[in-house]
C-alpha cells in the first residue's frame, strides 16, 4: 500500500491517492477544484496534479472518495470522474445535508438527485475493495452530518474530524454540526490501536512548507489539545462551543456547498470557468 498526499495552499487542504502496488489500482480522497473568489472562475491546477501522478505511475483509479460535504473548497470529484471514468462515493449522511440546503439554494426537488451526483452512499462499517486493499467506512458525524472516515490497513483518513494534535478538531457550528456528536465520533476512533496512522484533511501551518498531514493515534490520545484521554465530554463541548462562538464562515462556503452537494457537477460541455452560482446571505452562518 502506498499513500501520497497533495496540499492545496489556498484552502489548506490535503488530498490523497491511496494505491495498491500489486494491482496498480487506486482511490482519491478529497480532491480540490481551484476557485477564484474574485472572478468566479474554476480551474483544475490541483486536480491535474492528481491526474499527472496517476498517469506517471500507471494507476487505475476506481474511486473518488469524499469524507464529507466540504465548505472551504470546491470538490474536483466530478471533474476527475469524467477524466478517469471512476465512481464517486460519500457517506449516507449527505442526504441530510442536501435536504437542509436545498430550499436555501432554491434547488428543485429531484428524487434521482443522489444517483445523479454520487455513485455510492456509504453505510457505517461498510467495506469495499480497491485492488487488494480493503477500505472500511467509519461514520464520524459532528463537523457535519455527512462526515465519514476511511480505514485502510493501519491508516484512517479522518477528513475534518481531527486536525493535527496541536490544532485539535474541526469546528461544529455549521448547520447539523454538533460538539457532542463529534466527541462521540472521536472517541470511536480512539478505540483503534494506538499505532494507527491518522491522516487529516486540513493543516494550517504558520510557515509555508511546514504542512503536516500524518500523526499517530497515540499522539492524539495523549496530546490532542482539545480532546485527549483526560478530556470529558462536558469539557470538550464547552471548549469547542467557546471556540466556535461568533466564528466567521469559510470564505468559499457558498460556491463550495452549492457545488459539493452535487459532487462538484458542472456542465461538462462548457469551460471550467463557467460561473454557475448566485451568492446569498444566510443569517445562520
Amino acid at each position: 500500500m502506498r499513500v501520497d498526499s497533495f496540499f492545496d495552499t489556498k484552502s489548506s487542504t490535503f488530498s490523497y491517492i491511496i494505491s495498491d502496488s500489486k494491482t496498480k489500482k487506486c482511490a482519491i480522497i478529497d480532491p480540490v477544484l481551484d476557485y477564484n473568489i474574485y472572478t468566479g472562475e474554476f480551474y483544475s491546477e490541483n486536480a491535474d496534479k492528481l491526474l499527472k501522478f496517476i498517469k506517471k505511475n500507471n494507476l487505475l483509479c476506481e474511486w473518488i472518495l469524499e469524507t464529507h460535504v466540504h465548505a472551504d473548497h470546491v470538490t474536483a470529484a466530478y471533474y476527475l470522474k469524467n477524466k478517469l471514468n471512476s465512481k464517486i462515493g460519500i457517506g449516507k449522511g449527505v442526504k441530510k445535508v442536501i435536504k437542509y440546503w436545498k430550499p436555501i439554494f432554491n434547488i428543485k426537488d429531484d428524487k434521482k438527485e443522489f444517483s445523479k451526483y454520487f455513485d455510492k452512499l456509504f453505510e457505517d462499517s461498510e467495506e469495499f475493495n480497491v485492488g487488494n486493499l480493503i477500505f472500511k467506512v467509519i461514520n464520524t458525524p459532528g463537523h457535519t452530518k455527512s462526515c465519514i472516515s476511511y480505514k485502510v490497513d493501519n491508516n484512517i483518513f479522518v477528513g475534518d474530524t481531527l486536525f493535527m494534535p496541536e490544532s485539535g478538531t474541526a469546528r461544529t457550528d455549521f448547520p447539523g454540526g454538533s460538539a457532542e456528536d463529534l466527541f462521540c465520533s472521536i472517541k470511536k476512533l480512539y478505540k483503534y490501536p494506538e499505532t494507527t496512522n491518522i491522516y487529516v484533511c486540513h493543516n494550517y501551518p504558520k510557515k509555508v512548507g511546514a504542512e503536516k498531514c500524518k500523526s499517530s493515534l497515540s499522539d492524539h490520545i495523549k496530546n490532542n489539545v482539545l480532546i485527549n484521554n483526560k478530556t470529558s465530554k462536558a469539557e470538550y463541548i464547552k471548549a469547542r462551543n467557546e471556540l466556535d462562538k461568533n466564528r466567521k464562515p469559510p470564505r468559499f462556503i457558498y460556491p463550495s456547498l452549492q457545488m459539493n452537494i452535487k459532487s462538484g457537477k458542472y456542465n461538462i460541455k462548457n469551460s471550467l470557468k463557467e460561473f454557475i452560482w448566485i451568492p446569498i446571505k444566510y443569517k445562520g452562518l
